[in-house]
């Protein structure tokens, strides 16, 4: 093939004169050897003109592209006079201009069949030109198979740096300006020899004209994409830093939530919250890499790859604030800080006596495993907690862990149960034991001095499978059990094994004096019964102190002599319990007051061993089963199940500890295992219960186990997959699910015989709809969903119309349930965290009448001051007579400011309502307020309104009880946001402030802390305008202070500061116990003078390199009160001590944090 396809190019210059070949082979007009007719001519003006009308200018480049024609091995370009254009085929051709005219010969590094040459005329000189190595027509990645190239090369100094596009027998280069597009001599050729007529070869060559075509505007597509990309550079950065900033941001929060975890609950960061970190920590170094480099580079490949960079950096910085969730916290369990064991008081010396030879044990450093048995009920467990809580001040091992391993053991659970408690997170090796096993021996091996506990182990295993390292001088590791049988501390291996005995006769005695009181004992009649009860319960602790205390404050001596007729009649078999315990403990159970109190009890052994059990819950599900009455009010109900459960503490049938909720009252509740195990008993027979809880089963229960007369039923935490048949249990009334998290489906038919259901608990499974048998449970009283994240719709409750309790708590729910209106006896409804929730009706408040709670903090569904019509406004729920608890966010300060207007939060008996872009689940809110019995509460953040704009429009509930302020500018005190602030914050107790870049002080002057001397906490964190938190004047007004927190406050010198107007140097924080310090760089002394502190117990110091000096004398603080101290080994060291003593006396209670 003679001619040849050639492209020149045509960029625009002050003068468009235009270079063509104008000695062509026959100086005539020309004809394509597969086009019919002659080319036509045209005038080089009247192409300019065309080209004009179809230029780019946003390109600088007019990408009008036409055929030329040529024949000659050597093309001359000169003037130009005449030039022919082909226009049956217009396709494409660069055309160069630069306001000059050249004459050149080209001599072709390759024939000119196979390789053709365009290049800009002025690199064009009156000589001969090579092709340039660095063109694409000169590398590997030519097409050698005899096909040709169109070259566009640009006016710009060599070498260029290409980029390449390929498609099948195509491939093409492009670099700063330059083009390359290299076709393949079998792409081109395909098909002709098989062409058995012109017109076979011409539509042939149309094709592949046409894939030239597509594939050249590709190129110029990338081409253009490169120059806007050139452009916007330095656009694109300024938006990168903006995302890094943002990230920054979240980073810092990120280490402020794990700093809080780790220091004020012990626990340990995540691994997926390490790799977080790291990360976030790569990528900003990556972004300074790429801003610096926009600076230096100016060319256009570099920056063109730079774009490309920083277009990737971006998309990165989406990615990672987006996994920022965390949603169920930044840290685990218990680590290196382990809390205090909730005991019992020891009743006896032989109780002591025991205790000291388990302590001087565990003190042999000959001895390495300690093994301590005892009968069901003899006080094993107790007399550990004891030591467990001794040893954590004594100084004498540096890690203390504590697990229950329970009757049913599962080494899968030990497993976590260990991991939980050293700190080690096991989420990514849930299916292989061996891993697990090696990270909890690695983790365990790499302490000092370290004492596992394993209390309640039922049959030896073996220490290696589980990962516990064997227990030897080297490692300094020890291990003590508690069990109930000696083959048991022998098939552990253990150096020491002691027997917990029973009490003695006149200890015994006593015991049971104590519990049943001292005057009804007096009686003649009555104590020789009382002295064979006690031989009854042979001398027993755990019976004895139940059976007295079901006998409390009896006098009637017919009552003491049947109690003696049950405890010799009494006796039931239960697997691991000793013969004679089961009657005694089932006369007190029989002695429970009336048929509803027994119920509520045997009810707390459907919750597996070793729960927490929610108290709130834990009534809910009680009223719903009808044991508490409906009464007019949820509070009553309240106050009646917590009546109950003080008369089952009192009874020793359940045990209750100090935590508590935020109303005050017990938080949680928990069986002792012998008592459940008589529970369980017990509901063998009647009523009938299933309880298969923490069984880890896969499947269903069989057909025969759902028997008719079933009452209720508990499969929590489980592996349930799917819930199929249709068991007949017509007198169901509770159905525990929740913890089945890889339940997916329940059979539709599923529920189709469980009319009498009343307590249905759904959460934490991953079931994305209700079966339709469901909707036909008229009797439920409280349906929970919580925390099904894959629930993204509730179908249609309307026929559950004695539904009371409604939980929909962490779902991903994007409306309310059809028919909720029609819940006429709804009480509660919980929409906490429904993050996608994005409209609640107009309406639906108005027709639930007897609501009294609703709670919707975290919920996409904001509160708005202006509602579209089908949306509900505040005034439903400020016009509504029942409602006494609400959770609530608002995202505009009049939707607030309305609620708070009304009056109607006044009224209401708790709340938490939170202005502005509030993070859900923010750690401080869950240690600032749920821990300290907050129940009335506001949250500020993030608003976008400057600081004393917000204050000036704020309206603050008064008589709140907790208060956080975070991320909102321009606030330089408190006092802007309450005047005068003693009627707003007279009952404050928590206040928590974050992120205030320009808050200077937090009260005004001693008149304005007047208003906080209830104030029981204190957190500042990221305030780095503010230079001391108090001065020593205001402290007399801080005497309620119980805990403080100071961290990220750059500039701040003294937590005190020296008041040279106070009328005394000497003060006192009298009950301030716990003090936390962090990331003050320029702190200089937390009390500028003597501050009295007898209540302080614990004190943490983290990154604070110039305080030389802490506060600790004889005269300000109670060495015996104080237990631990929490630094750096550098800080600690370096510190400054005006009697080196005291540094003596707290050596051994400084830990390295």
């Amino acid at each position: 093939m003679n001619n040849v396809l050639f492209f020149v190019e045509l960029i625009r210059g002050p003068k468009n004169h235009v270079l063509i070949p104008t000695n062509l082979s026959d100086g005539g007009a020309h004809t394509h050897p597969f086009i019919k007719g002659p080319a036509l001519s045209l005038h080089p003006h009247l192409f300019q003109n065309l080209v004009r009308e179809r230029s780019f200018s946003s390109l600088g480049l007019l990408p009008f592209f036409l055929f030329l024609l040529a024949s000659s091995h050597k093309i001359h370009l000169q003037t130009l006079q005449k030039w022919r254009l082909e226009l049956n085929y217009f396709f494409s051709i660069l055309l160069a201009s630069d306001g000059h005219h050249y004459c050149a010969n080209l001599s072709w590094a390759a024939p000119i069949s196979s390789s053709f040459l365009l290049i800009d005329g002025r690199r064009v000189g009156s000589r001969h030109l090579e092709c340039p190595r660095q063109t694409p027509l000169a590398s590997s990645h030519h097409i050698s198979d005899g096909g040709f190239s169109f070259v566009w090369l640009p006016s710009c100094q060599f070498p260029i740096h290409w980029f390449s596009f390929s498609r099948p027998k195509l491939r093409a280069f492009v670099g700063r300006g330059a083009m390359s597009l290299q076709v393949s001599q079998k792409f081109w050729n395909s098909g002709f020899q098989d062409s058995k007529s012109k017109s076979d070869q011409e539509e042939k060559i149309e094709e592949n004209i046409g894939a030239m075509e597509s594939f050249f505007w590709e190129c110029i597509s990338f081409w253009r994409t490169m120059v806007t990309n050139f452009r916007n550079l330095e656009r694109d950065m300024k938006s990168l830093r903006a995302e890094t900033d943002e990230l920054s941001a979240q980073e810092e929060d990120v280490l402020t939530k794990v700093e809080t975890e780790e220091v004020e609950k012990g626990k340990k960061r995540k691994r997926e919250v390490d790799v977080w970190l790291q990360n976030v920590k790569r990528f900003k170094k990556e972004v300074d890499g790429a801003e610096e480099n926009v600076r230096e580079r100016r060319g256009w490949v570099s920056r063109y790859k730079l774009t490309k960079h920083i277009e990737d950096l971006k998309a990165e910085a989406v990615q990672l604030k987006e996994k920022n969730g965390f949603s169920d916290g930044v840290a685990i369990h218990q680590l290196g800080i382990p809390s205090p064991q909730p005991a019992a008081t020891l009743h006896s010396e032989s109780a002591n006596t025991t205790m000291k030879r388990i302590w001087n044990h565990l003190l042999d450093v000959e001895i390495r495993k300690v093994g301590v048995y005892g009968m069901a009920g003899v006080g094993k467990t107790t007399i550990l907690k004891h030591i467990h809580n001794q040893l954590l001040h004594s100084g004498v091992f540096k890690s203390i862990f504590w697990v229950t391993v329970s009757k049913a053991l599962d080494l899968y659970r030990l497993q976590q149960e260990i991991a939980s408690a050293i700190g080690l997170d096991l989420s990514n090796r849930v299916d292989n034991e061996e891993n697990r096993s090696s990270e909890i021996h690695a983790e365990l091996s790499r302490r000092e001095r370290c004492l596992l506990i394993l209390d309640d182990v039922w049959k030896p295993f073996s220490l290696d499978r589980i990962g516990i390292p064997e227990p030897n001088q080297t490692n300094g590791f020890k291990l003590a059990i508690t069990t109930r049988s000696i083959t048991v501390c022998r098939g552990m291996e253990s150096d020491r094994i002691v027997k917990v005995e029973v009490l003695l006769p006149e200890e015994a005695w006593d015991l049971f004096e104590e519990k049943v009181g001292g005057p009804v004992l007096d009686s003649s009649e009555i104590k020789p019964i009382a002295e064979l009860i006690v031989k009854e319960c042979d001398c027993l602790p755990l019976a004895i102190i139940t059976v007295g205390r079901a006998l409390r404050g009896v006098r009637d001596v017919s009552v003491w002599r049947n109690a003696l007729n049950e405890l010799k009649c009494s006796y039931t078999e239960i697997d691991g319990m000793d013969d004679c315990v089961f009657s005694r403990l089932m006369f007190s159970y029989n002695r429970l007051r009336n048929d509803r109190i027994k119920d509520c009890f045997l009810y707390c052994a459907l919750y597996p061993e070793d729960y927490k059990i929610h108290t709130e819950q834990l009534i809910e599900n009680w009223v719903g089963e009808g044991w508490i009455d409906e009464m007019e009010n949820t509070e009553r109900e309240r106050d009646k199940g917590y009546t109950i459960l003080r008369e089952l503490i009192d009874s020793c049938m359940i045990k209750g500890y100090d935590s508590v909720n935020l109303a005050g009252r017990l938080d949680t509740i928990e069986l002792h295992d012998l008592i459940r195990d008589l529970a369980i008993n017990i509901t063998r027979v009647s009523p009938r219960f299933m309880v298969k809880a923490r069984e880890y089963s896969e499947e269903t229960p069989r057909v025969e186990e759902w028997v008719e007369n079933m009452k209720r039923v508990s499969l929590i935490g489980n592996n349930i997959k799917i819930l199929s048949g249709q068991p007949m249990c017509p007198q169901l009334t509770t159905l525990f699910l929740q913890g089945n998290y890889r339940l997916t489906e329940i059979s539709n038919s599923f529920f189709e015989n469980m009319q009498g259901l009343r307590v249905v608990d759904l959460s934490e499974t991953w079931i994305n709809s209700l079966p339709e048998s469901f909707f036909a449970l008229k009797n439920l009283r409280v349906l929970r969903l919580d925390s099904c994240e894959n629930l993204h719709k509730v179908p249609c409750l309307a026929t559950l119309k004695h539904l009371r309790v409604l939980s929909l708590d962490c779902t991903l729910i994007q409306e309310l349930p059809q028919g909720i209106e029609e819940l006429i006896n709804l009480r509660k409804l919980h929409l906490n965290h429904t993050s996608r929730l994005n409209l609640f009706p107009a309406g639906i408040i108005p027709k639930l009448t007897l609501l009294e709670e609703l709670e919707m903090f975290g919920s996409g569904w904001r509160w708005p001051s202006n509602t579209m019509r089908a949306a509900a406004d505040i005034k439903e729920i400020v016009e509504s007579t029942k409602i006494t608890c609400l959770r609530l966010c608002f995202e505009d300060v009049n939707g607030f400011n309305n609620l708070v207007g009304s009056g109607k939060v006044s009224a209401l008996k708790s709340f938490y309502i939170a202005l502005g872009k509030i993070d859900p689940f923010a750690l401080e809110d869950s240690y600032l307020f749920w821990n300290l019995g907050c129940s009335k509460y506001v949250a500020v953040e993030s608003t976008g309104v400057a600081g004393r704009s917000l204050a000036s429009n704020f309206l603050l509930p008064r008589n709140i009880q907790g208060m956080k302020i975070k991320e909102v500018h321009n606030v330089t005190s408190l006092s802007q946001f309450s005047q005068p602030p003693s009627e707003a914050w007279a009952n404050l107790e928590v206040l928590g402030l974050f992120s205030l870049p320009n808050l200077r002080a937090i009260f005004d002057g001693v008149g304005s802390i007047e208003a906080y001397v209830h104030l029981k906490r204190l957190v500042v964190g990221d305030c780095n305008q503010m230079k001391s938190l108090f001065s020593l004047g205001q402290l007399k007004n801080l005497q309620n202070l119980e805990k403080l927190e100071i961290w990220n406050c750059a500039l701040m010198e003294d937590v005190v500061a020296d008041d040279r107007n106070a009328l005394t140097t000497i003060s006192s924080l009298p009950k301030l116990g716990y003090v936390r310090i962090s990331g003050l760089p320029e702190l200089k002394s937390i009390f500028k003078t003597t501050v009295t502190c007898y209540s302080l117990y614990s004190i943490i110091v983290s990154r604070c390199p110039k305080l030389k000096r802490v506060p600790f004398t004889t005269c300000n603080i109670s060495l015996r009160t104080l237990k631990r101290i929490y630094g750096d080994t550098e800080w600690w060291d370096a510190l400054e001590w005006d009697d080196p003593d005291i540094k003596v006396q707290l050596q051994d209670r400084f830990t390295v944090y």
